[in-house]
């Protein structure tokens, strides 16, 4: 099911050659750029932030986990304007970083590459983050509650709050009692809030500051134990990675207009000039 929410309205669909500074996201109340990666059969998969015509970034550990069930998959828009139907893109590639590790939060990224731009009046662009990230500092959180059911139901539309930012060594010590998790050096935390029923924290799902997208939910507590910070995936520490996909997906694409292939999914370990396949 596709759920219906209010965003800025454009006159034409997005296309491959549309400019992201012309459909970046002011900053309202609407959030055009919030989308839902979904497993080939509709279900639920990973939340993602749609950052240009071809690119939406989600959770390299929430993409992997899913692997066998996106051959087929897509990424829907959840804003639709009027009477639209079908506002999904069906996914190309998934890439992730050579040294991604399964099951840890270093280099817990992974880029989504579209076979055609999601279409939809309402459907536009998160910018990357920019700004300096300071403790306490205060950013907005976005989810659904798709993985934190047992709490409380699913949202119909998408929820933010507020949350604040933690000194990287702060968190390091309040996980050093976990064997399992160790906060690396491309993730950020921040304090949930003490009541659970407040917690967003869905896979895949974008931490943003002054109007651009700076974190993505790692692998991490659930919304059962606020107590707990929250992990997210920083993207000042992995934009290189996003950067490399990006440009190559755009030179990959215009290459198509001459030579078209045949789409299908393929994950790919990516390491700047070097591809490795792991399906």
């Amino acid at each position: 099911m596709i759920l219906k929410v209010e965003s800025r309205l454009y006159k034409l669909n997005v296309r491959k050659l549309t400019k992201k500074a012309k459909r970046s996201w002011n900053g309202d109340k609407f959030n055009g750029w919030v989308v839902r990666i979904t497993e080939f059969s509709g279900p639920f998969a990973c939340c993602g932030s749609y950052v240009s015509p071809l690119i939406v970034l989600s959770s390299a550990n929430c993409l992997h986990e899913h692997r066998p069930v996106l051959s087929g998959g897509a990424v829907e828009s959840v804003t639709l304007y009027g009477n639209e139907k079908n506002n999904f893109a069906f996914i190309e590639f998934i890439y992730l970083p050579h040294n991604f590790v399964k099951n840890s939060n270093y280099m817990d990224i992974g880029v989504v590459q579209l076979m055609k731009p999601v279409p939809g009046k309402r459907v536009e662009f998160i910018k990357l983050c920019s700004s300096s990230l300071n403790a306490p500092m205060p950013m907005r959180s976005y989810a659904w509650g798709y993985d934190s059911q047992r709490i409380a139901p699913i949202s119909m539309d998408i929820r933010n709050g507020t949350v604040h930012l933690l000194e990287h060594s702060n968190c390091v010590d309040q996980y050093k009692q976990y064997i399992n998790i160790r906060i690396s050096s491309t993730a950020m935390c921040v304090q949930q809030p003490k009541n659970r029923l407040d917690c967003l924290y869905d896979a895949g799902c974008p931490l943003v500051d002054s109007n651009e997208l700076c974190g993505i939910v790692s692998l991490g507590p659930s919304c059962e134990d606020t107590s707990n910070p929250g992990i997210y995936t920083k993207i000042a520490d992995v934009r290189l990675f996003i950067d490399e996909v990006e440009s190559a997906a755009m030179m990959d694409d215009a290459k198509q207009r001459i030579v078209p292939k045949i789409p299908f999914v393929r994950f790919c370990m990516r390491n700047l000039n070097k591809t490795k396949l792991f399906i």
